[in-house]
Formats: C-alpha cells, sequence, structure tokens
C-alpha cells in the first residue's frame, strides 16, 4: 500500500488559513515487494530498484540530503571497490548503473547484457547494499547538485526556474514546496555523516521494491539479493535478517 498524506487547514479570523500535511506510512509486514517481466527475446537485461523515500524526506535546514545521499550511493563506490576501479569493471561489459530522485520515490536503474548478468548483478547489489560513502564521491556529488541549481536552473533553465518559483507559492506549508535536488543552503549544510543517517533511516526494506527484466531464454539463474532492516547493514547471510532469491527465468 502507498503512502498517503493527511492535510487540514486551519482558518484564522480575518486572515489567511494556516495549512499543514504530515506524512502517513501504512504498515506493512516487511516482505520485499518484486515484479518479474521475462523478456526471451531482449539481449538485455534491467533492473529498477525502488525505494519509497525522496525529497519529503529531507529534514527542515537540511533540503537536498534525499538527492545526495542518492547521488552518493548510485555515483560512488562499494566497500570493496572505489568509483574508479567500479567504473573500469562496468565499461567491458557497457553495464550502467543510474540513479533517479524526486519527491517521493527514488529509483536505482541498472542495464546489462545478459552474458555478464551474474558479475554485475554483484557489483549492483554492492552499491545498494555496501555503499562505500567515500569523502571525495560525497563532495563531488554535492557539487553536482549545488552546481545543476546555481548554474544549470539559475542560469540556464528558465522554464524550470519558474516552475520551481510556482511550487514554492503553490505548496506553502508542504513538503512539495521544496525542489527535489534541494536548495544550495540546504546542500552546503549536510555533512557525510547526514547521508550515512539518512540511508540507514529511509533505504530499508519496508521501502523497498525490485523490477527486474530479464531474458534467460529457458535457462534459470537464481539472483540472490540480501536485504536487511536496515538496508545498509545487510553484508552476509548470517548477518540479514531477511533474504529471497529472486528467480530469473524466461517463461
Amino acid at each position: 500500500m502507498a503512502d498517503y498524506w493527511r492535510c487540514r487547514i486551519r482558518s484564522r479570523r480575518g486572515g489567511r488559513g494556516q495549512f499543514s500535511c504530515s506524512r502517513q506510512r501504512p504498515a506493512n509486514d516487511g516482505a520485499v515487494r518484486t515484479s518479474l517481466l521475462p523478456a526471451p527475446s531482449s539481449p538485455l537485461a534491467a533492473f529498477r530498484i525502488r525505494f519509497r523515500c525522496g525529497s519529503i524526506d529531507d529534514p527542515e535546514g537540511k533540503e537536498g540530503l534525499n538527492a545526495l545521499t542518492a547521488m552518493t550511493i548510485g555515483q560512488g563506490g562499494t566497500r570493496e571497490l572505489t568509483f574508479r576501479e567500479l567504473t573500469d569493471r562496468l565499461y567491458p561489459m557497457a553495464a550502467t548503473i543510474q540513479v533517479q530522485f524526486d519527491r517521493e520515490v527514488t529509483t536505482f536503474a541498472g542495464e546489462v547484457h545478459r552474458d555478464h548478468l551474474k558479475a554485475y548483478y554483484e557489483i549492483l547489489t554492492g552499491v545498494l547494499l555496501r555503499p562505500r560513502f567515500d569523502e571525495s564521491d560525497f563532495r563531488r556529488s554535492r557539487d553536482v547538485l549545488v552546481a545543476g541549481i546555481e548554474t544549470g536552473l539559475r542560469g540556464n533553465d528558465d522554464e524550470g526556474l519558474g516552475k520551481a518559483a510556482l511550487g514554492h507559492l503553490m505548496y506553502e506549508g508542504h513538503p512539495y514546496r521544496q525542489p527535489d535536488a534541494g536548495t544550495v543552503q540546504g546542500l552546503k549544510s549536510i555533512a557525510l555523516d547526514d547521508v550515512k543517517a539518512h540511508y540507514l533511516k529511509c533505504y530499508t526494506q519496508g521501502n523497498v521494491v525490485l523490477d527486474a527484466v530479464i531474458l534467460k531464454d529457458g535457462n534459470r539463474m537464481d539472483v540472490h539479493l540480501y536485504v536487511a532492516a536496515p538496508i545498509g547493514s545487510a553484508i552476509a547471510p548470517d548477518g540479514c535478517r531477511y533474504w529471497f532469491t529472486l528467480p530469473v527465468t524466461a517463461r
């Protein structure tokens, strides 16, 4: 069941009403939601790992925390590999790992040729379950987000700036008011420890949905993803509270 918002307006005599909202998250049974779409004729395998967290989860004064967390994970290394080493391994596979964040959902997307599926999946799970949280990755990601606002949005995107200004006026008192990427002041106030804490709080088993488009032409491959609550504690099966096997089967 999806999250929902509970909003209310308190009227003020002779003045504007006060608009306030709170996010309501239904209880779940802790099961990891999965969706498997067989594609026997395609040479590619695609993954979408979606987390129900976005800019609405940014604390006041640290606008952009979710975007920066997603960038530091998706454009960073693993505990075993630096970002440069990870990139060097993906390049011969012609494989990609991308991240997209918005107000309510953060998505990690991956694509690889089926011949490299097993090796690629080890890298992908390393990125999600064992992020490196390197200081250089963190600073690089923050610089990219800040430049996107200062140089991109303000300097070269009149339409996007107008939409952001309109949203700021329309959503007063609502979490949608702040941009997906946060604000310059908010991003500059975030430390690496804030990113680590947000990862452990929001990137959890109860928030994740795994989608896969696989194609192994009649062969069965067991793809293992170790998921715990929080997801960042999933290092090995013995240390996990939950784990599941995703059967990759073409029908």
